[in-house]
């Protein structure tokens, strides 16, 4: 069984069947909508450095956008304690920018689900408004008013219960680690300096645990979790490269 997913398509790659689908996977709480420009700057890119066409698609995950929201049946089912253990099971898909590999901590999966019963109780975005908030810690671009209220925008934006669903999902996530060693396809890590929740430290160890394949890192100067709004050009070079070698 899968989940169902609302693909959008920014280039469809032509009628070449031989190029391989660049899919981007956008991150919580927002939707597809963060990957715009980088999405552009990535096309443009290869135009100029003649590289063939492929397709680009950015898909809404369940209940971000107009992605459906799945039942609980669909879901996997529910742990005791509110978190879907098989939800990301039931999604293809693999994000290796601004991500991580391990599981959540038992703390910030009892917090992931004490939101998600809030937002399917009260109908209320504020627990994750901390996403349109910068501190002083945070990039140049996160501290910009433009960041701030495009990102609270899209976050109001985003269903209610989509947000819950998305954080059962995330607070039902197992540890991947033991996963990274056995991949042997070329793998980008992208990550931003200044991100606070995947920042160098912990992408770095993701990208030295796959010794079967080709990596390559880059790291973004001031640049924070949503690296692909905040640097889409830096972004979209990272993701050409992996096109090339890929292909």
């Amino acid at each position: 069984m899968t989940i169902e997913l609302n693909n959008n398509v920014y280039t469809d790659g032509g009628n070449d069947t031989e190029t391989t689908p660049v899919v981007l996977v956008h991150g919580f709480p927002v939707d597809h909508r963060m990957w715009d420009e980088c999405a552009a700057a990535l096309r443009d890119q290869a135009v100029k450095q003649g590289v063939k066409p492929f397709a680009i698609w950015a898909p809404d995950m369940p209940g971000a956008g107009e992605g459906p929201i799945p039942s609980d049946e669909d879901s996997g089912g529910k742990d005791a304690d509110g978190a879907f253990p098989y939800g990301l099971d039931r999604m293809a898909a693999l994000a290796l920018c601004d991500t991580k590999a391990d599981a959540d901590s038992a703390d910030m999966r009892l917090k992931r689900v004490a939101i998600a019963t809030d937002c399917e109780t009260t109908g209320t975005h504020e627990p994750v408004m901390g996403f349109a908030v910068p501190s002083e810690a945070d990039s140049t671009v996160k501290q910009s008013d433009a960041y701030c209220r495009q990102f609270e925008t899209w976050i109001n934006e985003q269903p209610a219960d989509g947000i819950a669903w998305r954080e059962r999902m995330a607070a039902g996530r197992p540890d991947l680690n033991d996963v990274l060693p056995n991949i042997n396809v070329p793998v980008a890590v992208i990550c931003g300096d200044k991100d606070p929740s995947s920042p160098p430290a912990v992408m770095k160890p993701v990208a030295d645990a796959m010794t079967k394949t080709d990596v390559t890192m880059t790291v973004i100067d001031d640049c924070g979790h949503f690296s692909a709004y905040e640097h889409p050009d830096q972004v979209a070079a990272a993701l050409l490269e992996l096109v090339k070698r890929v292909g």
